[in-house]
């Protein structure tokens, strides 16, 4: 196993500092292993996202924002992103008069395609996902949540 010091040829002032160096690196290896597994079918990870929570959703319309609070990288995150979606035919744009709101939906192409993604991203990130127990697993998700400030244990 190599470790975050060798990998970057660096020494840390702390053990505090490693690790932050750590959860970025890791961070970027597993986006670059998500990119990887969606580039042969022309998204990023982005779109692949939105595409998932649009099949989570079973066919209920959902807005820009609602889809916006369940994205992890938000500062990728644009209209931009659903046009090129669009442009695809694997969403489909719907005017809810009612609430003067755009809602989007997955389609049946969008759907097929999430459903292919998520089965390869399993037998992707499965190997990964298994190189820690539930138990640390438990650990990490703690320390992750404590870091963001996020302490509601």
């Amino acid at each position: 196993m190599t470790t975050i010091d060798k990998a970057i040829k660096t020494q840390f002032n702390s053990e505090q500092e490693k690790a932050l160096a750590n959860i970025l690196y890791s961070g970027n290896h597993i986006k670059h292993l998500l990119y990887n597994l969606t580039r042969p079918f022309q998204l990023n990870p982005v779109q692949y996202q939105i595409l998932v929570i649009l099949n989570e959703a079973q066919g209920i319309p959902l807005s820009f924002d609602t889809i916006s609070d369940r994205i992890f990288e938000k500062e990728a995150f644009s209209h931009r992103q659903f046009d090129k979606l669009l442009n695809k035919y694997l969403i489909e744009k719907i005017q809810d008069d009612f609430r003067n709101k755009v809602l989007f939906r997955v389609t049946e192409k969008g759907m097929d395609m999430a459903s292919d993604l998520e089965r390869r991203t399993g037998n992707y990130l499965d190997p990964l996902k298994n190189r820690i127990n539930p138990q640390e697993a438990r650990m990490l998700n703690y320390i992750l949540d404590k870091l963001r400030g996020w302490e509601n244990f």
